[in-house]
């Protein structure tokens, strides 16, 4: 049998840069090895373009797709990384190096016109857990089994490491956790579902206790409530997990933990140390949250709700 393989251009890489050479002063070079957008081997080249200057970069080039990148500060934007590559579908085209970076290009300013029109804004709602993964710290992983999300209210939930675990109640955690691990689950606590009437966009994700409480008392019904509730003993840690329905009907849960800060030595600080000028148990739960540091967690990994 004869097997036909089509040649590769002797050098990809040059007949890219003259093609990015046609572009005029749009073309502002090629970026440095060490950049960090640049993996090793790689070949990047940046242009200006619809006002932003973009990265088209391939460390197999011309094996692999391209891929761009916006470089500089920006705000969230959808289809758009949080190191700033673009969600884009453009091919790779090995016999024609050209085509492949030209490709790459258009989709890219294709994209972006439709960013600053608006037209993409909905992708937030409907990718939220993407994007919410995206701007994760990593510090911990929520696995949530939730079916009764009707309403804001308290549920279950324990941690093993890094990993919190959150269920409807006490009991449907404890037949899980024996199921799967073989065990009993002695250590159980209450945490927090907040059912948001509209998901945030990227920029408005909370960071800070402060940041959560405002973003529930602006985006919830019945959700303050229930942190009032949980807060009011002051625990070391509470779970609270972020649920609401994008407009197709897709249904999203993420999961935060709202934690006292350390102390020198590494543990929970003193309970004092957020009821500082109220009495016992009686510190209001919105400055319980300032107090407190809050821990993003990735996409839940059980079950989506």
């Amino acid at each position: 049998m004869t097997v036909h393989v089509h040649p590769l251009p002797l050098d990809a890489v040059a007949l890219a840069d003259t093609w990015f050479a046609t572009l005029g002063a749009s073309f502002r070079g090629r970026l440095p090895l060490g950049d960090p957008l640049v993996p090793d081997g790689a070949a990047a080249w940046v242009v200006l373009t619809l006002g932003r200057e973009l990265v088209v970069v391939d460390a197999a080039f011309p094996y692999s797709a391209p891929k761009v990148h916006l470089r500089g500060e920006r705000r969230a934007m959808p289809h758009v990384e949080r190191r700033g590559r673009l969600c884009l579908r453009n091919p790779a085209v090995p016999s024609d190096p050209q085509a492949a970076v030209a490709s790459a290009l258009r989709e890219a300013r294709s994209l972006l016109r439709a960013i600053t029109a608006g037209s993409e804004d909905g992708d937030f709602e409907e990718d939220f857990g993407l994007y919410w993964g995206h701007a994760a710290d990593g510090g911990y992983r929520a696995r949530l089994l939730l079916r009764d999300v009707d309403g804001s209210r308290p549920i279950a939930w324990t941690a093993a490491g890094p990993t919190v675990y959150g269920f409807d109640t006490p009991g449907a955690l404890r037949r899980w956790w024996l199921h799967r691990f073989g065990t009993d689950r002695a250590k159980v606590r209450q945490g927090a579902l907040v059912i948001l009437d509209e998901l945030p966009h990227p920029n408005l994700y909370p960071s800070t206790g402060s940041e959560l409480w405002d973003l529930v008392a602006s985006r919830s019904t019945g959700g303050t409530a229930v942190l009032e509730d949980l807060l009011g003993q002051t625990p070391k840690g509470l779970l609270v997990v972020l649920a609401c329905t994008a407009p197709s009907g897709r249904r999203h849960a993420v999961g935060l933990m709202l934690a006292r800060p350390p102390d020198a030595g590494g543990r929970p600080a003193n309970r004092r140390l957020i009821e500082r000028g109220y009495a016992r148990c009686s510190t209001p739960a919105e400055v319980h949250c300032t107090h407190c540091g809050l821990g993003t967690a990735s996409i839940p990994s059980l079950r989506a709700i």
